[in-house]
């Protein structure tokens, strides 16, 4: 990747902000990483959150586009997680549905919902129905406490959001973009910054 600039100040240290400095500095620009509070960016929401990928669970209420978005993450996390020195766990299990008695109803009407998603975006991989036996095999420790079940095959989770977070060192291609403290930063404390625009 060709860059029209040599450098580059990223204020807020959350993931977003990590992301972009880790691309930046991947294709050789210099990177300065602000962050308003410690280097740790105890704030941030990925402290929290960013960690599930469930683009046809999510579908439920996401719309197509999000979805698809969704999808895509699944095959990039890996690869964003690849230069970084220590291991973040990352796995994509799927995600198995289950219900009781009383909730069969919202079941199956979540089970219309995912199977029109699967019609919309049909590179997720399909929805699959189990019975009591299949449930037990995926999850030996249900037994056969339940009969029926949903397994998402598309999904994936991380831990980014505890172990990705402390900064450069984490990362190979960053060893000049500190993560600085600046509880103030504004647009006079980098003067030359220009608003990114879609043509760059």
């Amino acid at each position: 990747m060709s860059l029209p600039f040599q450098s580059a100040a990223i204020l807020g240290a959350g993931l977003m902000g990590r992301l972009l400095a880790v691309t930046l500095a991947q294709a050789g620009c210099r990177v300065a990483l602000y962050e308003a509070g410690s280097p740790d960016a105890e704030g941030a929401a990925a402290r929290v959150a960013a960690a599930m990928l469930a683009p046809l669970a999510e579908s439920a209420v996401a719309p197509v586009p999000l979805v698809r978005m969704g999808h895509y993450a699944l095959s990039r996390w890996p690869e964003l997680l690849a230069p970084l020195v220590e291991p973040v766990f990352f796995q994509r299990e799927g995600t198995l549905v289950l219900w009781h008695r009383q909730d069969a109803a919202e079941a199956a009407r979540l089970a219309r919902v995912l199977a029109r998603t699967g019609a919309e975006v049909p590179e997720l991989a399909p929805m699959q129905t189990l019975d009591g036996t299949d449930i037990a095999a995926l999850e030996p420790s249900l037994g056969q406490r339940f009969a029926q079940g949903l397994f998402l095959p598309a999904k994936g989770s991380s831990t980014t959001g505890r172990s990705w977070l402390p900064c450069s060192p984490h990362c190979k291609p960053v060893p000049k973009s500190p993560c600085t403290g600046s509880p103030r930063a504004s647009r006079a404390t980098f003067p030359q910054a220009r608003r990114a625009s879609p043509t760059g």
